[in-house]
């Protein structure tokens, strides 16, 4: 998926997103990574429910995109809001990327409410 897939790094978070094969459906999937040098799995843990939890209020998953998500050092510990306006922004600098279904992506963003 990461030779496959745009990517934008972001300070608490790293998108990847690449084109859904249409074969398995086109309802998107998104795919969460924390890895161990975050700290210790309590940690961890709460760094995926916050990563989940954010990409939920910005409309994941998306249709007809792959997705993954990638926690860096502070995810756990970073203001919530400022977690979901990192996402947006990669989100919106993907969406001017072509080929790719981040022009999908960026018109399920606009249904947000």
């Amino acid at each position: 998926m990461f030779e496959a897939a745009d990517k934008c790094v972001q300070k608490n978070l790293i998108l990847f997103m690449a084109e859904e094969d249409m074969t398995r459906g086109c309802n998107g999937r998104v795919a969460y990574l924390v890895g161990k040098r975050l700290g210790p799995a309590c940690l961890r843990n709460k760094a995926r429910r916050r990563l989940r939890e954010v990409a939920r209020l910005e409309g994941a998953p998306w249709p007809g995109a792959r997705c993954l998500l990638v926690a860096r050092n502070g995810a756990d510990s970073r203001e919530f809001t400022d977690l979901r306006r990192q996402l947006r922004k990669a989100l919106s600098s993907l969406a001017g990327k072509k080929p790719g279904p981040t022009s999908m992506a960026a018109a399920v963003r606009t249904r947000r409410p």
